[in-house]
């Protein structure tokens, strides 16, 4: 998706942060093949929080194309950063993911729908920062470390309690 987004922009480029999971060789010849080596930039894992903060930050959007997601916690870190998601609608990301108001849900390996999604995003900066600022009003007082200790503390107490 990112291929063909980029063809339209030539100063596009993609930041992958994180680990490779084994696939750096991989994916670093898919890229190369595909002449996007200067438009792609890997960081690795990002234990520094100020770093992966201004990645965050810097970021048009956060875009999480996965066929399996338990939760995707990495959107709510990008949402909490006041930056737009795009993610695959699997496990339980649509709970938290409102579409066109935080971000951008899409069939999981349909790479039509996720070029569709990165274009409509990019179209309108305006709205993507509007999607942003929503996403980090719901995300910061809903799942911060404390207010999921009060949660679970609560449902302790109301099991500990019948």
């Amino acid at each position: 998706a990112f291929e063909r987004v980029a063809a339209t922009d030539p100063g596009l480029t993609l930041v992958l942060v994180g680990e490779d999971g084994g696939m750096g060789t991989w994916l670093t010849d898919r890229i190369s093949a595909r002449g996007l080596g200067a438009r792609v930039r890997w960081t690795g894992f990002l234990a520094d929080e100020s770093l992966l903060a201004a990645a965050m930050t810097e970021a048009e959007a956060l875009v999480l194309p996965s066929e399996y997601e338990a939760f995707g916690l990495v959107l709510l870190e990008a949402l909490a950063h006041g930056t737009p998601v795009i993610a695959s609608r699997v496990g339980g990301i649509p709970e938290f993911i409102e579409p066109e108001r935080s971000g951008l849900l899409v069939p999981p390996g349909d790479a039509a729908a996720l070029t569709d999604a990165m274009e409509q995003l990019r179209s309108d900066p305006a709205r993507a920062r509007q999607w942003g600022r929503y996403g980090r009003e719901e995300v910061v007082p809903r799942y911060t470390w404390e207010a999921c200790a009060d949660r679970l503390d609560a449902l302790f107490r109301e099991v500990v309690g019948r």
